[in-house]
């Protein structure tokens, strides 16, 4: 911990626990020291810092047991000569509190000013959330989703086959979504359920990129997905609830998709077959037609120029064919037509391939 930070840990620490010492009391402190030119707090040096302070506050300490009143204050600089002296006697209390506390911290260890520090900042933070939740607590109880007719009725929702992202959320709160959208539940108003409402919506937004969800989404699917991100829903939307038509439709959905798969699969075996089995001539020929393209039209191997790959595709994969090969496709295929034609680049000028040696 360089100077510099150690300083202000110790400054935010002060300030914490006397922060009028900090703010009005301690530069006060300095010029009547300098004035008086005495090292102690002698009354002297009491009533100049009271005199420094134009208005007196009303607190000083952190305690509100050491709480010196603003009232007490004016009985004692308009009142009687006890009332001076138990008011400079409070003041200086204070100062010497102040004072100690400061020197304590400048005793400790870098290390123990940090974990203080830190330490205190937690307990300010988990104050503050204490605070918000508080005021949020109390917007909800009074909102519209926490009616009683706001609750959800499972038996109609259950039956419908498919819900919009909103009616999922609601009802992820037990909510009915035709008393609870984004619309219904809007408010300036700090609120735990609105923001949370917001959360969900957020990531089915998300999932909706990566594919996980699609929109209007089924019972079935949504309740899969929440158990995913665990979110906690109701009794009545487990697994058990729903009908048995409706785990057999998404069965049949899962196989579907499962299909779709293997067709792709079979489908990138046929073309590896196919090519396998062409004769010797006919491989020259389509392997002749690959590499002249690219060396004549794409400027393959011609100063070890790159991009020759990406041009390709941008060309084959755009307009009304889209075949959707990729750079690596085209660049395996490139090599194999130079290996296979036993291609001479430096003969024609060109770059030559660097080609792994045939084990």
């Amino acid at each position: 911990m360089t100077h510099a930070s150690r300083y202000e840990e110790i400054e935010f620490l002060l300030d914490i626990r006397f922060p009028l010492f900090v703010k009005r009391i301690r530069p006060k402190l300095r010029d009547a020291i300098k004035a008086t030119k005495k090292a102690d707090i002698s009354d002297e040096v009491v009533d100049l810092v009271r005199a420094g302070l134009r208005y007196p506050a009303s607190s000083m300490w952190s305690d509100p047991g050491d709480r010196l009143s603003a009232k007490t204050f004016v009985k004692a600089k308009f009142g009687s000569l006890d009332e001076v002296v138990r008011l400079r006697e409070s003041w200086r209390r204070f100062i010497d509190d102040a004072c100690g506390y400061e020197a304590e911290l400048n005793e400790l260890t870098d290390h123990q000013v940090l974990e203080l520090a830190n330490r205190k900042r937690s307990e300010i933070d988990a104050v503050r959330r204490a605070k918000i939740d508080a005021r949020e607590q109390s917007t909800d109880r009074w909102a519209i989703f926490s009616r009683p007719t706001a609750n959800a009725d499972f038996a109609h929702w259950l039956s419908i086959p498919s819900w919009s992202f909103e009616e999922a959320i609601a009802l992820s709160f037990g909510k009915d979504p035709r008393a609870v959208s984004s619309a219904t539940i809007a408010s300036p108003r700090p609120s735990a359920f609105r923001r949370i409402y917001q959360i969900r919506m957020e990531q089915m937004r998300r999932a909706t990129i990566l594919g996980d969800l699609t929109e209007p989404v089924r019972p079935t699917n949504f309740v899969a997905w929440a158990k995913d991100q665990k979110i906690e829903l109701p009794a009545e939307l487990h697994a058990s609830h729903f009908s048995e038509s409706d785990r057999l439709r998404n069965e049949v959905l899962r196989l579907e998709k499962r299909v779709g798969e293997l067709e792709k699969e079979y489908k990138a075996l046929l073309i590896i077959d196919a090519f396998e089995m062409l004769d010797r001539m006919s491989k020259e020929s389509l392997f002749k037609i690959i590499l002249g393209i690219a060396i004549n039209k794409f400027d393959y191997l011609k100063n070890k120029r790159p991009g020759t790959a990406g041009k390709i595709s941008n060309l084959i994969n755009r307009g009304p064919a889209h075949f959707d090969l990729g750079d690596d496709a085209i660049n395996k295929w490139l090599k194999e037509a130079v290996k296979y034609l036993e291609f001479d680049a430096a003969a024609a000028g060109l770059t030559p391939l660097e080609l792994p040696e045939s084990g």
